[in-house]
């Protein structure tokens, strides 16, 4: 929950999961530095997850992201936004936004979230 002085400037809902993520640098038309790590939560605009190097803001991100609505991993380009040392040099908390998806990858998107906001929900 935020402070009463915080607002939450999200436009999606987000839904804190931890789902597998494959990612890697993208470098003209080759991925680089490839490694798999966990989400820590997912919206339509975007995603949070820990990765074990920092990256710039503004570096694309290629991303397979395993849902539990779709059979093959859903592949997006993720920006990043910030990626924060969290343990020095092994852990950053990295924030990439989605700057363009098909209506699929959003369709699925969306579902993962409805469900785990109304499992939440019900379970509060």
């Amino acid at each position: 929950m935020l402070p009463e002085t915080e607002t939450d400037k999200r436009k999606t809902s987000r839904a804190d999961v931890h789902f597998m993520v494959a990612y890697g640098r993208m470098r003209e038309d080759t991925i680089v530095d490839r490694d798999i790590s966990q989400t820590k939560n997912l919206s339509e605009g975007g995603l949070a997850f820990t990765t074990s190097q920092p990256f710039t803001p503004q570096t694309n991100l290629s991303l397979k992201i395993k849902l539990p609505v779709t059979a093959e991993p859903v592949q997006i380009t993720g920006t990043v936004i910030e990626s924060r040392e969290v343990n020095p040099h092994y852990i950053y908390f990295t924030r990439v936004t989605f700057p363009e998806m098909d209506e699929q990858k959003r369709r699925a998107i969306q579902q993962t979230i409805a469900y785990y906001v109304r499992k939440r929900s019900l379970t509060h």
